[in-house]
Order: structure tokens, then sequence, then C-alpha cells
């Protein structure tokens, strides 16, 4: 049984694009600097994401707080995104044949083509008794 001694692989850094000389293979980083600068621009760029995804869901709720308060029940969605709604954002969407019913916290909605129907706040009650029927579903 003969082991081959395994030649060295050259690479190069992921994050300042400099060679990497005589590395084992899989080797991303020329330096711990550039491993710690990867690592917290990737963190930054997540973390980014998650606070505009968290924007735009308040958007929706402030918009559909604000049809409630007017106490509407169906809006034109087009209307809707003049106010900045943005409709591919929810917290949960249930899909159906003809119409989807979507959340923004704790207010639910339907979506049938170019309206929007059936805005209502929902009690915790029936927020619970939902995500119990969800979790069961899954």
């Amino acid at each position: 049984m003969s082991h081959k001694k395994k030649l060295p692989v050259k690479g190069f850094c992921i994050e300042c694009g400099e060679m990497i000389e005589e590395c084992r293979s899989g080797r991303k980083f020329c330096c711990e600097r550039c491993k710690n600068r990867y690592n917290y621009r990737v963190r930054a760029n997540r973390e980014h994401y998650a606070k505009m995804t968290v924007e735009v869901l308040l958007r929706n709720y402030y918009v559909l707080d604000l049809i409630l308060e007017r106490d509407i029940h169906t809006v034109n969605l087009a209307k809707l995104l003049c106010m900045g709604f943005n409709p591919d954002y929810s917290t949960v969407c249930l899909k159906f044949d003809n119409h989807s019913v979507m959340r923004c916290f704790d207010i639910s909605y339907k979506i049938c083509g170019t309206k929007v129907c059936d805005i209502l706040r929902l009690e915790a009650s029936q927020m619970l008794n939902n995500k119990m029927v969800m979790d069961n579903n899954y």
C-alpha cells in the first residue's frame, strides 16, 4: 500500500483575490483578516435583507390598518399599490384555486384578481386556532 504525497494546491482568496500558494484543497481565504471581512460582509447583507423585509411588512400593515380605520373591507389592488402596499410580502399565505388568503400580522385579507377583499383584523383566539390548523397540516 503506497501513500502518494499530495501536490500543493494553488487557490485564490474569495475576499481579496490573491493567490494562495501551497494550501490544502478547499481553502478559501489567504489570511484570518480576509476570512473575518468576508463573514462580516455576508452577515451584514443578511441583516440588511431582514431589516428591509420587516420594513415592507410594517408598511403593508400600516396601509391595511388605515383601510380598516376607514371601515373599508374591499379595495382595488391598484389603490393599495399607490399607498405603498407590496402584495409580494405577507406573514402568512394560503393559496386556493381562485384566490389567496394572506395575513400581515393580525390583519387577514384575500387577493382576488385586481381586488383585495375581506380585510379584517383577527382576534387572538382566531390567530391561535388558525396556527394550530396550519401546524397540523405540516
